[in-house]
């Protein structure tokens, strides 16, 4: 099954808002921040390995991720900090 991306170059939702509710954004940046510690344990782990070059390739990919991952999040976050109360769905969420 082929996965595509919401369409953002068409018209936005009601009041404006991005097509995505407050809560879907939260709960993707909880699930970032879970795979972002599960990395970064991962990295830990091979480089504290006796021979860590053999590892090098791993090594860089999940680097890589991370910092992919730590954008993500920051846009997420910035997106939910930016959300006006109409964007909301009327529950309250902590961050």
């Amino acid at each position: 099954m082929i996965m595509t991306a919401p369409n953002f170059d068409g018209p936005p939702h009601e009041g404006g808002c991005a097509p995505y509710t407050w809560e879907e954004l939260a709960e993707a940046e909880r699930q970032i921040g879970s795979t972002l510690h599960k990395l970064r344990e991962a990295v830990k782990t091979l480089e504290g390995k006796s021979e860590p070059a053999r590892y090098k390739s791993q090594i860089t990919l999940a680097k890589r991720r991370i910092r992919a991952f730590t954008i993500a999040r920051e846009l997420i976050g910035r997106e939910l900090d930016r959300r006006s109360p109409s964007c909301n769905t009327g529950k309250e969420t902590s961050r």
